[in-house]
């Protein structure tokens, strides 16, 4: 957590509305800032997309940012929730094009989310592709 923290991570409670969180993420992002944000909230258990939190929408409309989709793949594989960690295989991530906030605001919460996550997931089987082809080799 420490280790976390001096990055300057902003720490939300999980399972809650966390306010705090979200007033110092708007707040980093108007300021010109950038937030990363895992949208599903945790880890994931198997390794697919989860359902995604409302944070990231409210973010998307309190916040005017462009939201950068950003596949990972390979992390469960390597690291699944409570395993010991295997120092080994491939972990591959992938940024696709921006989307404008105004772009998701405009489909609406349910498409705009849902367009945020087919985005991610796309560019999650790419990541997955590749670890694929390595591993062949």
């Amino acid at each position: 957590g420490y280790l976390i923290r001096s990055f300057g991570a902003i720490s939300i409670r999980r399972g809650e509305s966390d306010i705090k969180a979200i007033r110092a993420a708007i707040a980093e992002l108007h300021t010109g800032g950038s937030v990363m944000l895992f949208p599903e909230g945790t880890r994931s258990v198997d390794g697919q997309l989860a359902v995604f939190q409302r944070g990231l929408w409210v973010l998307i409309r309190r916040s005017d940012a462009m939201i950068l989709p950003v596949g990972i793949e390979g992390a469960f594989d390597a690291w699944p929730i409570g395993s010991k960690l295997k120092l080994r295989g491939w972990i591959e991530a992938e940024a696709g094009k921006p989307i404008s906030s105004k772009e998701l605001i405009g489909l609406g919460e349910d498409a705009g989310m849902e367009l945020v996550k087919t985005r991610i997931e796309e560019l999650r089987l790419q990541c997955r592709a590749r670890i694929d082809a390595r591993s062949m080799k």
